[in-house]
């Protein structure tokens, strides 16, 4: 973070109101959340914010910063915000850049939002294009890992709890052998254990066997 800082101080000076200071101050954004200060990354978010829709209306960079205060919303809470923010940005990828493994990540996190506010049928197919994007331009990577256990998540809250279990299968292969041991790794291994779980449940109250 004090890096982050240094650098603003830097290009403030050097290139005040600039495009590489909204840059700067957006990477300030995401080290001070990574540390759980919400409101200060905030506050970065906005500035950077400001920046960026001003000198370059509707650009990547507007789109980057919004996509962070997507997801800044969606860790407090703020459902409707950060579904607001993230259909910004994706509006924003998908002129710029559509198919691209940016846009497919916005697209995964407003999957999820979209999902965690109800609208499981509309989080689900932004979950499959996602997934469709990034078996192309990202295939065995770790983002497509995320997107597919965030697919199965949503595809076990919509009630198909096999179809829930092979994604998450096939997320914890990719994760398994890019990043073992990782916070990714347990949310993989706690979302197959629920759909196995349901999945067991659905077996049983078809044979009878536990109430429904």
């Amino acid at each position: 973070e004090t890096s982050f800082r240094r650098a603003l101080a830097t290009l403030e000076r050097l290139v005040p109101d600039s495009l590489e200071v909204a840059g700067a101050l957006s990477n300030l954004g995401n080290a001070t959340a990574a540390r759980g200060d919400v409101e200060a990354a905030e506050a970065h978010y906005l500035r950077a914010l400001e920046i960026a829709s001003r000198l370059d209306p509707a650009g990547a960079a507007e789109a980057t910063v919004r996509t962070s205060l997507g997801d800044l919303a969606w860790e407090r809470g703020d459902l409707e915000t950060a579904a607001r923010e993230l259909r910004r940005a994706l509006a924003i990828r998908e002129r710029l850049e559509p198919g691209s493994a940016a846009t497919a990540k916005v697209l995964s996190e407003l999957g999820s939002v979209l999902a965690d506010v109800g609208a499981l049928e509309d989080g689900r197919s932004s979950l499959e294009r996602a997934v469709s994007i990034l078996e192309r331009v990202a295939p065995g990577g770790l983002t497509l890992a995320g997107a597919v256990s965030n697919l199965g998540a949503t595809t076990l809250a919509a009630g198909d709890a096999g179809a829930a279990e092979r994604l998450q299968r096939r997320a914890l292969a990719l994760q398994e052998v890019l990043a073992p041991a990782s916070i990714q790794h347990a949310e993989i291994l706690y979302r197959l254990a629920r759909a196995l779980r349901e999945d067991a449940r659905t077996t049983l109250r078809a044979l009878g066997e536990v109430p429904a």
